[in-house]
């Protein structure tokens, strides 16, 4: 048989909560574990998804195309304990306060190259997450040698990984962002997609030690990862 000759038809009119149950159903799926809200989400009734779904462990928050869509499904959903958002769903591109201080196991951030905006130190400082994830086109080089030295005075005590992805970065970062900051360097291999691999152990005050770890990859466009793993 061709497959010109198969055809499925939708004979019921099947709403939200219909599908979810058929899904369900047939993939024996008892648990929802993430919301996702995206372009033209606003379309949709947030009270209701929040009766269909409930709650939930993962939330990820792009621009809707409506910002006050984007604040109703943070303020539904929260808290959880996972949450993507990009910094565009807000219309300065600045993550509120009130975000960024709730205990959250993960935290990722994205910035879009427009503007080239990036995470400030001042809102670094605020987050409380155990995981710190950043994605953005700039290369806060000297806001990230200050976050460091804070960081092993005491400061984001609950942070247990912090990682920034950024474009076109420099194998000679590294020496901007550790400056004055004691550490010793741990060899790693460089394998040849990458054009720097660097490892710097270090510690806080109370002791803990952290791995500092450097990547330049060689890809169609540069990408540089900065990962502090305690």
């Amino acid at each position: 048989m061709d497959r010109d000759d198969l055809e499925w038809s939708n004979e019921k009119d099947f709403g939200m909560e219909e599908w979810l149950d058929h899904i369900e159903t047939v993939f024996d799926c008892r648990q929802i574990d993430s919301v996702s809200s995206r372009q033209n989400a606003f379309r949709f009734d947030i009270d209701y998804i929040k009766e269909t779904f409930g709650n939930t462990d993962h939330l990820s928050v792009k621009h809707s195309g409506s910002f006050d869509y984007n604040e109703s499904i943070l303020k539904k959903f929260l808290p959880t304990e996972w949450l993507h958002i990009e910094a565009n769903a807000f219309s300065d591109s600045k993550i509120p306060s009130r975000i960024l201080i709730q205990n959250f196991e993960s935290l990722e951030i994205k910035y879009q190259s427009v503007g080239l905006k990036c995470v400030s130190l001042d809102d670094l400082l605020m987050i409380n997450s155990a995981a710190i994830r950043i994605h953005t086109h700039q290369a806060p080089l000297s806001m990230l040698n200050k976050f460091v030295k804070l960081w092993k005075q005491g400061a984001n005590p609950r942070m247990k990984s912090f990682r920034i992805m950024y474009h076109n970065g420099s194998v000679t970062d590294i020496n901007v962002i550790l400056n004055g900051i004691k550490c010793n360097e741990v060899q790693q291999e460089r394998r040849p997609n990458m054009l720097a691999n660097k490892a710097f152990d270090t510690y806080r005050m109370d002791g803990t030690k952290a791995t500092i770890q450097f990547v330049v990859y060689d890809y169609f466009e540069r990408m540089t990862v900065l990962q502090i793993v305690a």
